[in-house]
């Protein structure tokens, strides 16, 4: 197994920008909660989009072939057929009235035991929302995903689980196929927090033989103290390692929890929170550059001969639209898009054991 002191994180690099706009894509203003992979040859990065039909969707971008995430953060999005500058949804915004009608976050792209035809079964699970409030008490999420087939990404239509009682919200769903089971880490919330609204956020554990039906009931993963967001697993070759990040401060606010990634290891892809290292944080939003300074959600994180490549969301330093628009000005820039926050995608790598960064 990996242990802490084993690790040792590089300088993070800054991918795509909600302030800078996204090059080649004019249908985003926003985007966030990367996760990536490496299927059919090819690096996949799959995220969350808000785009002008003023609803979240997913999306993908693309390295270009032979090129692996830590050399280059030249992703592309892929188009929509017979429109070059704006990016293809994997799916149709479902209808109105549907769960998720008006959003799917969050994804979480996971490869299965292999199914008819020899193809191995491909999933995004994902979070859907409800409601047309993003924030506040009024919404109301759940989680669901998409199947691929040979005709392209195809929507489960309804979710697969959903919050308990007063925690009504299931969200961020971080899933693995591992030992025959699908394994889903997920946070159960009463709301997403509003300005001025404390946080609350708790994360769970359930598996299922089909990742689609009996779901076993949840269990508590971490402490709701914790104000865990997101806990996402990946396999590594020599066990499981987890990153989690706590409830991202999108407003500047004063009673947030300190804003880390941080890792933790384990030999089995266990739901048992003792199995697991304590975490410790390999990144500070403290003291950091401007587009992460509040915090971090969404990450995502990959094994890439022997280095560890996490993928992550950073939120801005809170400063008003009109304080944004005015530098930017003064920069002789183009003042970005009215929003309450701004998003950065950014990765990083870890080195291991005696390794150095490049």
């Amino acid at each position: 197994m990996i242990h802490h002191n084993s690790v040792r994180p590089g300088e993070p690099a800054q991918i795509f920008s909600m302030l800078d706009g996204y090059t080649g894509a004019n249908n985003f203003l926003g985007t966030g909660d990367p996760n990536v992979c490496l299927f059919d040859g090819r690096w996949r990065m799959y995220l969350g989009g808000f785009h002008r039909g003023f609803k979240n969707n997913l999306f993908e971008a693309t390295l270009p072939p032979g090129m692996g995430p830590a050399e280059t953060t030249d992703w592309t999005f892929t188009k929509q057929e017979g429109d070059p500058k704006s990016a293809k949804m994997l799916v149709p915004q479902p209808p109105k009235g549907a769960w998720d009608h008006y959003g799917l976050h969050e994804p979480c792209h996971v490869i299965g035991p292999v199914s008819s035809g020899d193809e191995p079964v491909r999933r995004i699970y994902y979070t859907g929302r409800a409601s047309s409030e993003t924030t506040g008490t009024e919404g109301q999420f759940s989680i669901g995903f998409l199947e691929w087939n040979q005709t392209g990404w195809q929507r489960h239509p309804e979710p697969i689980m959903s919050g308990r009682g007063e925690m009504r919200s299931a969200l961020g769903p971080k899933v693995i196929y591992a030992d025959e089971k699908w394994r889903m880490w997920f946070r159960m919330a009463p709301h997403e927090p509003a300005k001025g609204i404390p946080p609350r956020s708790q994360i769970f554990y359930s598996e299922s033989d089909d990742g689609v039906t009996n779901w076993s009931e949840p269990t508590p993963f971490s402490e709701e103290a914790d104000l865990i967001s997101h806990a996402y697993v990946t396999r590594l070759e020599d066990g499981y390692c987890m990153v989690l990040t706590r409830v991202p401060n999108l407003h500047g606010e004063d009673f947030y929890p300190p804003q880390q990634i941080l890792l933790s290891f384990s030999a089995t892809p266990s739901g048992t929170p003792d199995d697991w290292s304590e975490p410790v944080p390999v990144l500070d939003a403290a003291g950091g550059p401007d587009w992460y300074a509040d915090g971090f959600f969404g990450s995502s994180i990959v094994e890439i001969n022997g280095r560890l490549e996490i993928f992550f969301t950073g939120v801005a330093r809170h400063r008003t639209w009109l304080a944004r628009a005015f530098e930017r000005l003064l920069r002789l820039r183009k003042p970005p898009i009215p929003a309450p926050y701004f998003f950065s995608i950014g990765r990083m790598t870890i080195a291991r054991g005696g390794e150095s960064h490049p």
